[in-house]
């Protein structure tokens, strides 16, 4: 199974969101897990048209905590059923939100104590310390997004190859043949250079997703 994930981040009202989904069309294939992450407030109401269409629901976050007494914080246990990935780790998250290895790693724990599965975001050079703070019990249970921070956002892509070699080295680290895809840059004339690396299972998609028709060209792309 390959992952195709659209990374809204913060854009988009909720008539802009339908609208994308009205709007979006690409052909559905048994090989390919299409994947929206919008914004907190849209979830619930795009679940069925998402559904509809043949998308799957992330989160883009959730709280490291349980439910408790944690102000504007979105516990794992509140998403249940609503959605089946969770974003976690994201290079944004780390570095305007500074959030640590092992807030990273708690984040991992509640998402999966209601099995909800986990999208980890990593980079070199800390790939390594990413993995590790996570707990061994739980590494067969993750989809892993490698997102070199020089190609997020800047229109200039990692080189495939290395993008496969890294994600060789997340399964040589992890000790497991769990899912790594690529996240920076992606677009539909560069996408299939990507699906062909045989250790890259997808892509995660931040600006070209924001459109719907990008995004369904991109779609196309990894057919």
């Amino acid at each position: 199974m390959t992952y195709l994930i659209a990374n809204w981040k913060s854009h988009k009202t909720i008539v802009e969101a339908q609208h994308w989904l009205d709007e979006f069309s690409a052909p559905p294939h048994p090989d390919i897990n299409l994947i929206l992450a919008p914004p907190f407030p849209h979830l619930t109401a795009l679940k069925q048209a998402a559904s509809s269409h043949g998308l799957s629901l992330a989160a883009q976050d959730i709280s490291p905590f349980p439910d408790g007494a944690y102000t504007g914080a979105v516990s794992a246990r509140q998403l249940e059923g609503l959605v089946e990935y969770v974003l976690l780790g994201h290079s944004e998250r780390r570095r305007y939100f500074h959030e640590t290895h092992q807030d990273v790693a708690n984040k991992v724990a509640q998402a999966l104590s209601v099995n909800l599965t986990p999208i980890v975001c990593i980079d070199q050079p800390y790939l390594s310390a990413q993995l590790s703070a996570i707990e061994p019990v739980y590494w067969p249970h993750l989809i892993v997004a490698y997102e070199p921070l020089s190609a997020i956002g800047t229109g200039d892509p990692e080189d495939p190859s290395r993008a496969n070699t890294v994600a060789r080295q997340v399964k040589d680290i992890l000790s497991v043949d769990v899912p790594v895809i690529y996240g920076g840059s992606a677009t539909s004339d560069n996408i299939g250079t990507f699906f062909s690396q045989p250790a890259l299972a997808g892509a995660l998609i931040g600006q070209s997703s924001l459109d719907p028709h990008t995004f369904a060209d991109l779609v196309k792309s990894s057919l």
